[in-house]
């Protein structure tokens, strides 16, 4: 009664952050209650990050979930009877180290960076983003835990993809208006967009007993092709050609079908930006331009990496170091994005072997590399168990980190939520198709 007043309170002198406060205490209950809908829920949330919130600008939607949810996921680990050794199966324990690996050496790039303060504002991004891998791996153990949270990244994406088609862009360069959608950004955007994107059609094939959710996952598919189109991200368009490829070399049994899905895919893009886009548009994807700077801060990258290559300049200090090696040979057309408005790498493995070294860049593709493997194996298991559906959900998976692992080339989303989930639900497929072969739980490296 006590905070029922006090949040009416709240409410008379701003309906909005009443409102704001109402939801978040929702929130908070339904994690403590249920911490998979909790992770659901963060997931969609992750979509919706640069929607306005009253409080202010170091203040996210994001942020605040994402705080509620660790805090419910270590009450409901640490209460008494709960915690269960096996929940945490799913990360071997080289993943463990690596993963360990990588923020305690962000954590350490505090003594030898530039600015210590940005490299702790980094070391505290890694460490949540290994916390959001832990609490993935440790709730997601049934199919059903599985659809879930693939159902939400395709909402969070359908909704995102939604509300930047509705409403009119607002970013805008050399007359060109790009989408953006709930994102800010239009290549994050469109990458994320690809990663969901046959996640969805996998959910529109496989769940047969749910024809709203087969309803749903088509509508967002299709809102995320028209995303990917409208936000004019050559990255993007590169990701979505090498996703197409990748789903073909691996769809399996499915193969034909996916051809035929990529084709029609690739068909319909070609035709929009050669009779349907404005000239503009046309223009810019046809165009590489240097990729608008990005060959620049490459090559400075790079000088970084030739000169501290093994631990790197210091986690989130990309930006701040890159005008030490602007003076060098060799010639930039784009000086601007180093010395008047300092830019990151906009290529995540670049960014990290600049910024952490070849130690922090081994652990951070060791991760990546431990995912893939995981999905592919599972794939292979649910294959030899006849399950149809898990094999395409894991098969899809393994299209949707290829894509975004192609869109990385071309941003730098090393703190991308969308990403930690994605890699965090490769050994949760692992694990499961272990689960279902008796005597194989302890196997495997």
């Amino acid at each position: 009664m006590g905070g029922a007043s006090l949040l009416g309170l709240l409410a008379g002198l701003s309906p909005v952050l009443g409102l704001g406060a109402a939801l978040g205490l929702s929130y908070a209950a339904v994690s403590m209650l249920d911490v998979r809908l909790g992770l659901c829920l963060f997931v969609f949330v992750s979509f919706l990050d640069v929607l306005p919130v009253p409080i202010g600008p170091a203040v996210s939607l994001t942020k605040g979930a994402g705080l509620v949810l660790a805090l419910a996921w270590f009450a409901n680990a640490t209460a008494r009877g709960a915690y269960r050794r096996d929940r945490f199966a799913a990360i071997r324990p080289g993943a463990a180290w690596m993963l360990a690996g990588l923020v305690a050496l962000a954590a350490a790039s505090v003594a030898w960076a530039g600015s210590p303060g940005a490299a702790m504002a980094a070391t505290t991004r890694y460490a949540l983003n290994a916390v959001l891998f832990v609490i993935v791996t440790s709730v997601v153990r049934t199919r059903r835990d599985f659809v879930w949270v693939v159902a939400a990244f395709v909402a969070g994406a359908g909704a995102s993809a939604g509300y930047g088609v509705i409403v009119p862009p607002s970013a805008a360069g050399a007359g060109v208006e790009r989408v953006t959608g709930t994102l800010g950004d239009p290549n994050e955007f469109a990458a994320v967009l690809v990663s969901a994107l046959p996640l969805a059609l996998a959910l529109a094939a496989g769940e047969r007993q749910s024809p709203r959710m087969r309803a749903l996952s088509l509508g967002a598919a299709i809102l995320s092709v028209a995303g990917i189109a409208l936000s004019l991200s050559r990255g993007g368009l590169v990701a979505l050609a090498v996703m197409l490829v990748a789903g073909v070399l691996v769809a399996g049994r499915w193969r034909a079908i996916v051809a035929a899905i990529g084709l029609f895919v690739a068909l319909a893009g070609v035709g929009y930006f050669l009779f349907a886009a404005p000239v503009a548009a046309r223009e810019r994807v046809s165009s590489s331009e240097g990729g608008t700077g990005r060959t620049d801060l490459w090559r400075v990258g790079w000088r970084m990496v030739e000169d501290r290559p093994l631990l790197g300049v210091g986690a989130g200090n990309y930006a701040t170091a890159s005008i030490r090696y602007l003076l060098r040979p060799g010639q930039l057309s784009r000086s601007d994005l180093i010395a008047s408005t300092p830019k990151v790498a906009h290529n995540t493995y670049l960014h990290v072997l600049a910024e952490l070294g070849v130690l922090g860049a081994l652990a951070f593709l060791g991760l990546i590399c431990f995912a893939l493997a995981s999905g592919l194996r599972a794939a292979h298991a649910f294959g030899r168990h006849q399950d149809a559906s898990m094999e395409m959900l894991s098969r899809a998976w393994l299209v949707a980190l290829a894509g975004v692992l192609a869109a990385d080339l071309f941003l730098s989303a090393e703190f991308s939520k969308q990403l930690w989930v994605l890699l965090a639900l490769g050994p949760c497929l692992l694990a499961m198709a272990r689960a279902r072969t008796p005597g194989a739980a302890g196997a495997g490296p």
